[in-house]
């Protein structure tokens, strides 16, 4: 009866193991496991099905706010594909300088297209497409005309 007793617990203990190390969510393996092939392993891959996506990284885009106008403030907003990023205001001949980090997902291709949109209270808008690069810095003028 004891025999059995222990057989049963080893066969317990080493089938509870053998599911951790082929688990691949707990095994410690996992971090060497390539699910999609693209060489970045599953534990540092952000798309470990896709083999074109692998990485979430980030950008630096300095957007130069300046206001030609001599008498009126302003309001503006910018965003990045249609999230709200920096707003604010400012006074006439001001200049204001918004640092905004943005986050997006690289593969193959190492770079992303962003939509910036940048708008004024006097209905100034500037609208430019940005390729992004992983730990880039990009800077953008924005002018309030007179």
């Amino acid at each position: 009866m004891q025999i059995v007793i222990l057989a049963l617990s080893l066969c317990l203990v080493a089938s509870i193991a053998l599911a951790v190390v082929l688990s691949p969510s707990i095994s410690p393996l996992a971090s060497a496991r390539d699910s999609d092939g693209d060489g970045h392993p599953d534990a540092y891959d952000a798309a470990p099905k896709n083999p074109e996506l692998w990485a979430y990284v980030s950008a630096t885009i300095m957007v130069i706010v300046q206001s030609s106008h001599p008498h009126s403030n302003f309001t503006y907003d910018i965003s990045i594909d249609g999230r709200s990023m920096a707003s604010g205001a400012i006074a006439a001949g001001q200049v204001k300088v918004e640092n905004i980090t943005v986050h997006f997902l690289i593969g193959k291709a190492n770079s992303a297209t962003v939509e910036m949109v940048a708008s004024a209270t006097d209905g100034s808008v500037l609208r430019k497409d940005l390729v992004l690069e992983t730990g880039g810095w990009y800077q953008e003028p924005f002018d309030i005309p007179l």
